[in-house]
């Protein structure tokens, strides 16, 4: 009763920003301002993303050698978690928060230094820091909450890309929050499933193409898209993903009756 209470809730939210942002766009004018700050918006994003290419070079560099091994242990728990993604939801919030804190920090920073005078660069890792460990809080103390609205943030940047309706922007976002809010689980489970299969995977197959030596070795020879060139490489490793996913999908659907679960 309390859960269908709170899906009520913030349908009824949901409902409320519709109409608020209907009458928005009402106005030719308002419609254009709110396309301003969705750019704005965008521009943020990429300058996160940069932060996070910032971050994967600077862990890269850090390793040296033995940087292709770490993408072999990230590739490898990606595709075990494509089994247990929703038993391990806390965790993945806390890792996420934290890592999307610690970029945000990076980038604070050097808008920091554009206005003011910073003493010394380890300023910079105490801020990304504190801030990832704020973050990363917070993401496991909302839980399903941040990542209900990630997902609704994302699909809005998503659709901004294909087109420059804000109908359609609306509506998109607004089919995924229900189908979020409503079905939770299951969408999380699949959407997980995916990405880490197809994620891990192209990660794996990866390091066929490196010096990792005598690993690359190993997976150039179980590299599946060699033996089939006419077809695209992504496509066979989109392929591949989906049937390790469907398994994975299946697995934790079982896990999902249990109790506690």
């Amino acid at each position: 009763m309390k859960r269908f209470a709170k899906k009520t809730a913030l349908l009824l939210v949901l409902v409320i920003a519709l109409t608020a942002l209907f009458s928005v766009y009402a106005s030719a004018e308002a419609a254009d301002s709110v396309k301003n700050v969705t750019g704005k918006i965008g521009g943020y994003i990429d300058d996160i993303k940069d932060q996070f290419r910032f971050i994967n070079d600077w862990l890269k560099g850090l390793l040296g050698d033995f940087a292709g091994y770490l993408i072999l242990v990230v590739a490898v728990l990606l595709l075990v978690e494509c089994f247990v993604s929703y038993r391990l939801l806390k965790v993945n919030t806390f890792i996420f928060g934290a890592y999307l804190g610690f970029a945000c920090g990076l980038l604070g920073y050097t808008h920091l230094t554009a206005v003011m005078n910073v003493p010394g660069e380890y300023i910079k890792w105490i801020i990304a820091g504190l801030l990832a460990l704020i973050l990363g809080f917070l993401f496991t103390a909302i839980n399903r909450v941040g990542v209900v609205i990630l997902t609704v943030a994302y699909t809005f940047i998503t659709v901004t890309d294909w087109t420059d309706n804000l109908i359609t922007q609306i509506v998109v976002t607004a089919v995924v929050l229900v189908l979020s809010v409503i079905f939770f689980r299951y969408i999380f489970i699949g959407a997980s499933s995916i990405f880490c299969a197809y994620k891990g995977l192209t990660m794996l197959f990866s390091l066929a193409t490196t010096s990792l030596s005598p690993i690359s070795d190993i997976i150039a020879k179980i590299e599946p898209t060699q033996y089939l060139p006419g077809a695209p490489a992504k496509y066979v490793t989109l392929g591949i993903a989906l049937v390790i996913a469907f398994f994975g999908i299946l697995v934790q659907c079982k896990l999902l009756r249990r109790k506690k679960y």
